[in-house]
């Protein structure tokens, strides 16, 4: 029986792509380089901010500007991160219902751990979250499963009572790295093919299908 979900937080529980498209493109032409698709920054979130922009600028950029950029990007961000974002549909309900059935739940995002705990306290204020981490410092981001082993502990649960919950690859190849149970999630930035190859125990279309699982 499941009793505690680990989720991930961008292109899963919140729909945040307008704060990044718009604060990355915001970044790039500061430095001169080319605005991205909306598809592309989707595409691309999800590794963390560095990744994002090294995904974004021409190939072989040098460290040197990709740091500026990201510096240029993560500043932005902070001034952006909560006006274009939002819950996804059902999943408020979702969570509450979790409360309610005293699942313990927590979140492992691959955005700074600042940005995530100030949108858990906007978006979700009366939902209670075991554990909200996103990137901390000295920490590796997933799918490394340190965080993931940690919100574990914390929830003082066997590995065979925890699910991840999650949208993209990173998030599928976490919870097998952290060798527990995976539940993909259609409504994110990544497409079924690429939940598929990634093989998780299930895949669900909606929100309210997690609590069918449960008990399974």
């Amino acid at each position: 029986m499941i009793k505690g979900l680990i989720f991930d937080l961008d292109g899963t529980l919140i729909n945040s792509i307008g704060d990044i498209h718009y604060s990355l493109n915001l970044a790039l032409k500061y430095h001169g380089y080319k605005e991205v698709s909306l598809e592309d920054a989707q595409k691309n979130t999800g590794r963390g901010f560095r990744k994002l922009i090294v995904e974004s600028l021409p190939i072989n950029t040098s460290d040197q500007i990709i740091d500026e950029v990201n510096k240029t990007y993560t500043k932005f961000y902070g001034e952006h991160y909560h006006e274009r974002t939002y819950g996804y549909e059902g999943i408020y309900e979702l969570l509450k219902e979790l409360n309610k059935r005293n699942i313990k739940i927590a979140v492992n995002s691959n955005k700074k751990d600042e940005y995530t705990k100030n949108l858990m306290k906007i978006i979700f204020k009366d939902i209670e979250f075991t554990a909200v981490f996103g990137e901390r410092i000295g920490i590796p981001t997933k799918p490394n499963p340190a965080t993931a082993e940690e919100i574990i502990s914390i929830m003082e649960l066997d590995k065979n009572e925890v699910c991840y919950v999650g949208d993209s690859e990173v998030d599928i190849q976490t919870g097998k790295n952290t060798n527990i149970k995976t539940i993909g999630c259609l409504w994110g930035f990544r497409s079924k093919e690429t939940l598929e190859k990634e093989n998780p125990d299930i895949i669900v279309s909606k929100p309210e299908e997690i609590l069918n699982y449960l008990g399974e």
